[in-house]
């Protein structure tokens, strides 16, 4: 599994967060549209791995702080885990990315007339660079009261 983060220390809002930004595409798909396509395939695997780090290496779930160490078994091993609580974790990384998805939902409900404004120059443009992205939408800061109940816990950069 591909480490879904670059900072030492990571809090579960955040990563939630995280999960909710990956799953934007598909919660503006369904808002807009009212259907699904396959464009948000990498982004719902991405999600999912991180969810699943959540619960099985980080121990940010109703589990408790444990690692289930499956990293390193190969598909030919046999696990050690009851298959009940394979699928205790199972539904706790349902949990996580249903959080995310919600967190997503909301957001863009709170911010439809500027998902509504990106969506066409999306239609000029196939891609937007950074700097006309904050240009249509505005700085991230301006958002913070919108993601605020995910955003309350204090974040620290990483150092390499």
């Amino acid at each position: 599994m591909t480490e879904p983060i670059d900072r030492i220390h990571e809090t579960k809002s955040h990563l939630v967060e995280e999960i909710a930004v990956m799953l934007g595409g598909r919660a503006a798909e369904e808002l807009v549209f009212n259907e699904m396509t396959t464009g948000a395939s990498s982004d719902i695997d991405r999600a999912s791995e991180v969810a699943r780090a959540m619960v099985e290496k980080f121990g940010m779930s109703s589990l408790g702080p444990i690692s289930f160490g499956q990293d390193q078994k190969s598909i030919y091993e046999q696990s050690t885990m009851s298959q009940d609580m394979a699928s205790k974790i199972d539904i706790e990384v349902k949990t996580m990315i249903d959080e995310g998805y919600i967190v997503a939902q909301n957001v863009l409900k709170k911010l439809r007339d500027k998902l509504d404004v990106l969506a066409k120059e999306l239609l000029v443009k196939e891609t937007i660079e950074s700097e006309d992205f904050i240009k249509l939408i505005g700085p991230k800061n301006a958002f913070a009261a919108v993601v605020a109940p995910t955003a309350s816990a204090p974040r620290r950069r990483a150092t390499k």
